[in-house]
């Protein structure tokens, strides 16, 4: 299941019987999970234009903070 169809299937939902996922699922749609995915990456580019050309881990995982915290 991919997060466009996830979303869909989701937007509906009642609060009080949320989606359950599992770790498997998590790793695929979560991109605190995905710190070394080029989508992800090349995503928090169009925000953060002074990202480094291959960022480690910690700082997409301080950049993604950023983003989810200004929400």
């Amino acid at each position: 299941m991919h997060a466009p169809k996830l979303l869909t299937e989701v937007e509906d939902q009642d609060p009080g019987r949320a989606l359950v996922t599992t770790l498997v699922l998590e790793k695929e749609i979560n991109a605190f999970f995905r710190l070394g995915s080029p989508s992800v990456i090349r995503r928090l580019r169009e925000t953060f234009s002074d990202l480094p050309g291959h960022p480690d881990p910690k700082t997409v995982f301080l950049r993604l903070r950023e983003l989810t915290n200004s929400r």
